[in-house]
């Protein structure tokens, strides 16, 4: 296995690892609250992570801890107190963790200084844990976590109200002692604030908990897929993502589909025909954004077809467009589409171009197809004018790229001139015979498309081979 290979593998696992679901910091079944008041239905998830605070309510240093006079609280929400430093000491602690390492296991304890001694009193784990709120009439204030132990000899409880403060988090510098054993301090921290996920009937309910879970999926399949093919299947760039083309087209389906149900319910949409032409557009880009014609959308329609249905086309057509189309009529009864293409494109659709003529000749039954880059002639410039034409712009050198791109795939390999009586004259073009096969049948299209787009007549011939 090579290196990658072991790469690719490693992201693999790693990407399946991310879509697994994994349980949050802390305990977060425990400290959980949900209230519906007025319509609304509040949440609290006190355990879990905030962009602030990765740990929830849960204190980052193991405990909280709040001193008053002699004696100290320590405790912890929705968990088990650590002592990573400033542990408590105590006398004779037979509870939680031992006299080593006294309330380690305890959701809280405290320490009251007697004769020189901290004597100190534990709260079990969460033996009994209530989640409340602070006023019933108002959710937005809080809620307050209550921890009770019954033990064979005192019963406490901590009481913790966890105020809504947005912006951070602080244990108030006092605590209150009722009865013998019965402990209530304050907290204000940003979990203490509801998150509201159902108002008046109007919330996704289990509608939008759907989707959340196809959109997990789709995203999953997308990674997992791109990070396969990469890797393992050697397709670099783009189309490394999986379906691609069908990704590509969803804006425009998803168009489509629009207009169609737009109009159904008004009555004023278009035949089935036309509403699917709006997905081709993508094959088309005229000049200054103008709007395609019906025919052009046709031709458009037919590229778009390919593209998705042509297998040997596909991977070619993706990135490929026309710039117009029109209709000619030529010699006797025969028809030529003549389809001008983007300057830039004009060698990547000599590329695939008998290809491409041969399935678009088979959509447009009877026509004969042509193809031709867009140029742009320009003016000869003006005397004493500093500007220089390209040779390029010049209307012979456009006229002389017209008919290299009319008779494509053939090539002319001779060229003649003959001048009339009258003073016209008619071009003689030989073509070469290796695609004659190709070419052949449109002689006479090449002749009348030429005449119209130039104005010139040319009569097209393949040099006749003397055979010794």
């Amino acid at each position: 296995m090579t290196a990658r290979d072991v790469v690719g593998l490693g992201l693999l696992v790693a990407s399946i690892l991310w879509l697994v679901p994994r349980p949050s910091h802390g305990r977060g079944g425990a400290c959980e609250l949900s209230v519906r008041h007025s319509d609304v239905l509040y949440n609290y998830s006190l355990a879990s992570p905030t962009d602030k605070f990765p740990h929830g309510v849960l204190s980052e240093d193991g405990f909280y801890k709040v001193t008053v006079n002699e004696s100290s609280l320590w405790f912890q929400l929705c968990d088990q107190m650590l002592f990573n430093h400033d542990p408590p000491r105590c006398y004779d602690c037979q509870d939680c963790g031992g006299p080593s390492r006294c309330g380690t296991m305890c959701s809280a304890l405290v320490a009251n200084n007697i004769g020189g001694y901290f004597v100190c009193t534990t709260i079990r784990k969460a033996s009994n844990l209530n989640v409340a709120l602070i006023d019933q009439n108002s959710p937005q204030k809080g809620v307050v976590v209550k921890t009770s132990t019954i033990g064979p000899k005192v019963n406490c409880s901590l009481s913790v109200s966890v105020f809504c403060d947005s912006n951070e988090a602080q244990v108030s510098d006092t605590f209150n002692i009722t009865g013998n054993c019965e402990y209530a301090v304050v907290l204000r921290h940003p979990s203490g604030c509801a998150k509201v996920i159902y108002v008046n009937g109007k919330g996704w309910g289990w509608f939008g908990t759907l989707m959340k879970i196809i959109l997990c999926l789709l995203v999953g399949y997308v990674l997992v897929g791109t990070i396969y093919r990469f890797f393992f299947l050697g397709i670099q760039g783009i189309e490394a993502i999986p379906n691609l083309e069908f990704w590509l087209s969803l804006p425009y389906r998803a168009r489509s589909m629009l207009r169609g149900l737009v109009g159904r319910f008004t009555g004023h949409g278009r035949d089935s025909q036309a509403i699917k032409m709006f997905t081709a557009r993508k094959k088309i880009q005229k000049d200054k954004g103008a709007e395609p014609t019906e025919f052009e959308d046709t031709v458009a329609q037919a590229f778009f077809d390919l593209e998705n249905g042509n297998q040997e086309l596909k991977s070619d057509l993706k990135d490929l467009y026309i710039s117009s189309a029109t209709q000619m009529d030529v010699a006797g009864n025969r028809k030529a589409v003549v389809i001008h293409v983007p300057y830039r494109l004009r060698k990547a659709f000599r590329k695939i171009h008998v290809r491409l003529v041969r399935e678009l000749e088979k959509k447009f039954s009877g026509k004969d197809i042509v193809l031709i880059a867009t140029r742009r002639i320009l003016r000869p410039p003006k005397k004493g004018s500093a500007v220089v034409r390209p040779r390029s712009r010049t209307l012979t050198a456009v006229h002389d790229a017209i008919l290299e791109d009319v008779v494509c795939p053939a090539e002319i390999v001779g060229k003649r001139i003959r001048y009339r009586l009258d003073g016209s004259k008619i071009i003689k073009i030989f073509l070469d015979p290796k695609e004659r096969n190709n070419t052949e049948y449109k002689l006479e299209t090449f002749t009348g498309v030429y005449r119209k787009l130039c104005g010139k007549d040319v009569v097209f011939e393949y040099p006749v081979t003397e055979i010794s």
